[in-house]
């Protein structure tokens, strides 16, 4: 049975307000669960995952900071380094879950990651 992790992203119109916003949310499959997802990636990275996709847009990418995953998940920015790292290991269906490419900018003092899911 196929394990599948789907990711939408919608738009919600609040009519008394007149606009328009964009949602993100993540489907799990129940086989995914069934089959241990959360013990394949452990709950820090699951947990993680969940942070990373609160920031995803349309084009299934984010590009939060160390520190605004960490506040999320209520852990230090150099925890939630290991925990990133270790979820860009996790492949389902021998597909990475996400992957990171890594820029800098001004020299090499900042460093960004965006994040693209492959869901």
């Amino acid at each position: 049975m196929q394990e599948n992790l789907t990711l939408q992203h919608e738009k919600v119109i609040d009519l008394g307000k007149g606009e328009i916003h964009g949602e993100s949310c993540i489907k799990v499959n129940a086989n995914v669960l069934n089959n241990g997802l959360i013990a394949k990636i452990g709950i820090n990275e699951f947990a993680t995952l969940m942070a990373l996709i609160s920031y995803v847009d349309k084009n299934g990418e984010c590009c939060p900071t160390q520190l605004q995953l960490a506040k999320r998940i209520g852990v230090h920015k150099n925890t939630v380094n290991k925990y990133v790292k270790n979820l860009l290991s996790v492949k389902i269906n021998d597909k990475p879950i996400v992957t990171r490419m890594i820029t800098m900018k001004g020299c090499g003092k900042c460093i960004t990651s965006w994040y693209k899911f492959h869901l």
